[in-house]
């Protein structure tokens, strides 16, 4: 897509040379984190988002009038055309561009703030996500975002660093998320489709059967022992399971230790 657009100045109308939109509009998307594109009468603009701090700057500047603001925040934000003159352009454009950049910046209302917090919270409850924070956490000078663009090879390389960083220097705990992964997988594979059938839960059938005497703990059978010791911390594990390699369920009393029957 290419257009010749025009930039006005005190003096005169200048032509701008023609323009390969789509080009132009990829390369500002690398160089800023959020950029729209809109057009006001015969005029295309691209500008980017408006950030808490520059747009907490013009309000507090007391030598500009409410005019002025909004000319000043089309100024900063304005992509293309450039030096765009606000001042001597058609009535209305500085108005209209301002309410665009405010309500694309989430700064025109505490409602759209409060909505995308919801949104990007309830992102938190996703696997991927949370491996991206314990990557970053691990490496504070990795940018999440960047982060989020690797593959899986590298995502997984750097998370098994990340654990042991944060399990061997500072003792925090970690859950098998690869193995999380895997079984999801396993199950959709089992059934035949990848649709999960409506309330069930995401398990292996292995889960439900007893482990032989002699074989080594499976995947799922780690993690029901620490699903079981968690639930029961009064239970004396060491004496009421076979733990050398495997587990034995009919050795465990899954009846909380106050509710037992006494012998």
């Amino acid at each position: 897509m290419r257009v010749e657009g025009q930039v006005t100045t005190e003096a005169e109308t200048l032509p701008v040379p023609e323009v390969d939109l789509t080009e132009l509009f990829i390369n500002l998307s690398e160089e800023h984190r959020n950029v729209f594109i809109t057009t006001i009468g015969q005029q295309l603009f691209i500008y980017r988002s408006l950030g808490r701090k520059e747009y907490s700057d013009i309000l507090e500047n007391p030598d500009l009038t409410d005019f002025s603001r909004e000319e000043v925040i089309c100024d900063v934000c304005t992509l293309y055309p450039r030096n765009f003159n606000f001042k001597k352009c058609s009535a209305g454009t500085p108005t209209i561009l301002r309410k665009k950049i405010l309500k694309d910046s989430l700064l025109d209302s505490l409602e759209a703030r409060r909505n995308i917090l919801i949104y990007y919270r309830s992102e938190m409850y996703t696997l991927e996500n949370q491996i991206t924070c314990i990557i970053n956490e691990a490496f504070p000078n990795l940018d999440i975002e960047e982060i989020e663009a690797w593959d899986i090879e590298k995502t997984t390389k750097y998370l098994t660093r990340a654990e042991w960083k944060l399990q061997n220097l500072r003792g925090v705990p970690f859950a098998d998320y690869l193995d999380m992964l895997v079984d999801e997988d396993a199950v959709s594979d089992e059934a035949g489709t990848d649709a999960m059938p409506e309330n069930s839960t995401t398990v292996s059938k292995k889960k439900s059967e007893p482990a032989k005497k002699g074989v080594p703990l499976t995947t799922e059978q780690k993690q029901e022992l620490a699903r079981l010791k968690a639930k029961y911390p009064e239970i004396d594990w060491d004496k009421e399971s076979v733990l050398t390699g495997n587990i034995r369920k009919e050795g465990v009393d899954d009846v909380a230790p106050a509710l037992r029957t006494p012998k």
